[in-house]
């Protein structure tokens, strides 16, 4: 099987971005019922919060990766 590159088709912008004109004047409403300093707590809560999770992420993915005898062990549950 031939794989073939192909080159992305121009978009209409104008033609696209009409569909989220809606969208983004509901948010400027939105945005525009909080103050600068409630925005920059939002905007910081949600860095820190995305950076959390690639943290999280990351050890998990260590626990999964790790050698069997290296992992901790998980108590057996009762029957």
């Amino acid at each position: 099987m031939r794989s073939r590159i192909q080159a992305p088709v121009a978009l209409n912008i104008e033609g696209i971005a009409r569909f989220y004109v809606p969208m983004q004047q509901a948010m400027q409403k939105l945005w525009s019922t909080y103050s600068e300093a409630e925005l920059q707590l939002l905007l910081r809560f949600a860095s820190e919060g995305y950076k959390a999770v690639l943290e999280a992420t990351e050890a998990l993915k260590g626990l999964i990766d790790a050698p069997k005898k290296k992992r901790a062990r998980t108590p057996k549950r009762p029957p």
